[in-house]
């Protein structure tokens, strides 16, 4: 069975290396750093582009903390599109102050939501 999220990581890692190929012993590497990452699809990409500097096995080890690790994205995208911190600000930017409340009432993550 083949998950959408880690063959997105594979494509974009192929993007950035020319040579890479997911081995046996990668694939539960890369199906957990796709899982830390709740398969969202802007998050995947930013870690598959790391495969020029570390090997998945250190990329699932430094996922603890996401927003320094992922935060090289392509220089020609938009820059809410360059690091998932940004994505994610934008995202937040967008909803209107009763939706902000509501999210940050209703949120789960670590840490908390900048108010604005």
């Amino acid at each position: 069975m083949t998950f959408p999220s880690v063959q997105l990581f594979v494509e974009r890692a192929m993007a950035n290396v020319d040579t890479y190929e997911l081995r046996d012993q990668d694939a539960a590497a890369v199906a957990n750093i796709c899982r830390r990452l709740d398969g969202i699809p802007l998050a995947v990409e930013f870690a598959a582009a790391r495969v020029d500097l570390f090997d998945v096995h250190t990329i699932d080890r430094r996922l603890d903390d996401r927003f320094s690790l992922l935060t090289r994205g392509q220089r020609n995208a938009l820059p809410r599109q360059q690091t998932l911190r940004a994505a994610l600000d934008w995202s937040y930017g967008l909803l209107s102050s009763d939706e902000q409340i509501a999210l940050r009432r209703l949120s789960a993550f670590f840490g908390s939501l900048r108010r604005r």
